[in-house]
């Protein structure tokens, strides 16, 4: 009965991934639905895939982990499992400083935690995410506002650091402080 729901959801996912290769959830259900056929080399196939577009799909390191260490190859799948654990922790500790922000919103310093773990990570999006909800929670507080310039910039996005920064001149002009600190920023990126 399962082989069948395995079999039948094949060309399915097929179909879905044909529409949009780059789609690593597609990619990760194809691989599980090839180990549930016990068709292993297929399996591994689509785990890399999966992999290939979203390196950070920690399921598919698992899932492609199990499968090679089921097939006799625990060497290979070492790293895989090493590597699997590093995201968990990331995230793991990712989620608690989300937390940690969201029930404190007005902490400054939890939100900027959250976002410096996240960019430390490499995780822009999140970062970017972040810094912007956070933003709108309080938008009176300029130290949030160069928050998300510095994603920005650390993000590489120049162009959208200095109008997030120009735009906070603008909203505390008469702030000596904040006026300091958002012209010290378009210093930092070097349009002043």
């Amino acid at each position: 009965m399962q082989q069948r729901l395995f079999a039948e959801a094949g060309p399915v996912l097929e179909a879905v991934i044909e529409a949009n290769p780059r789609n690593a959830e597609a990619w990760l259900a194809l691989a599980r639905a090839r180990q549930g056929q016990d068709r292993r080399d297929e399996a591994v196939a689509a785990f890399e895939r999966a992999l290939r577009e979203d390196p950070a799909l920690n399921e598919a390191l698992f899932g492609l982990a199990q499968l090679l260490t089921r097939a006799g190859d625990p060497k290979a799948a070492a790293p895989l499992f090493a590597e699997f654990e590093r995201l968990k922790a990331t995230t793991d500790e990712s989620g608690r400083l989300l937390g940690e922000a969201e029930l404190h919103p007005e902490d400054y310093g939890r939100v900027e935690a959250f976002v410096t773990h996240a960019l430390a990570n490499g995780d822009f999006g999140l970062a970017l995410r972040g810094a912007q909800r956070f933003l709108v929670e309080l938008p009176e507080d300029s130290e949030r506002h160069l928050l998300l310039a510095r994603v920005f910039r650390e993000g590489g996005s120049r162009a959208d650091a200095e109008r997030v920064l120009r735009r906070g001149l603008e909203r505390f002009a008469g702030d000596e402080e904040a006026e300091r600190r958002f012209e010290a920023g378009l210093r930092a990126i070097g349009v002043r």
